[in-house]
């Protein structure tokens, strides 16, 4: 699962028997099993871990759309949602979530002021990303996987990225 630099320990994954197997199409999915079972998760602060971003909009745009579509359609099978629950979501999820992703982008950065200017020039992308996925997600609860999984998986593995990391720290 790419998409987090999120690392699992192995006997945790294996108690889960049959269903990981659908738990893997996101990792929101599996935080959320893990939460609603009582099972701790740890944030590592000091964790190093590599990360190349996409180079144009597009891809990141397109990218984020097949994610959250993945992540909708994973928590309605998973979650054994019924339509009243996915259509309520489904519409909700494209009014609210960007607002929600943006207040929570502008709360972290209003601490650290060296980053205001990046912060305000990242703003139109960041909207945009947001709004987009917040579609993405819709259509997983409301039409589900589609062609989600394969596209996301496509991206993340074969889209070229930014320049090579030089294997050096943060």
């Amino acid at each position: 699962m790419p998409c987090n630099n999120v690392a699992y320990r192995r006997e945790a994954l294996l108690e889960l028997g049959d269903p990981l197997g659908g738990m893997f199409h996101s990792d929101f999915v599996l935080h959320e099993h893990f939460a609603r079972a009582g099972k701790s998760m740890d944030i590592i602060r000091d964790a190093i871990v590599a990360h190349q971003n996409h180079e144009s909009l597009g891809i990141l745009l397109e990218g984020n759309f097949a994610h959250c579509r993945v992540i909708g359609a994973s928590r309605v099978v998973e979650g054994h949602w019924g339509w009243p629950r996915r259509l309520v979501y489904g519409l909700a999820v494209p009014i609210a979530v960007p607002f929600m992703k943006l207040g929570r982008l502008l709360r972290v950065q209003m601490r650290r002021r060296a980053l205001w200017g990046t912060t305000l020039a990242a703003l139109p992308v960041a909207a945009a990303v947001f709004v987009w996925s917040a579609f993405g997600e819709s259509m997983g609860y409301l039409f589900g996987f589609g062609n989600s999984v394969e596209r996301f998986q496509q991206i993340e593995v074969s889209t070229p990225r930014s320049a090579e990391l030089t294997g050096e720290g943060p």
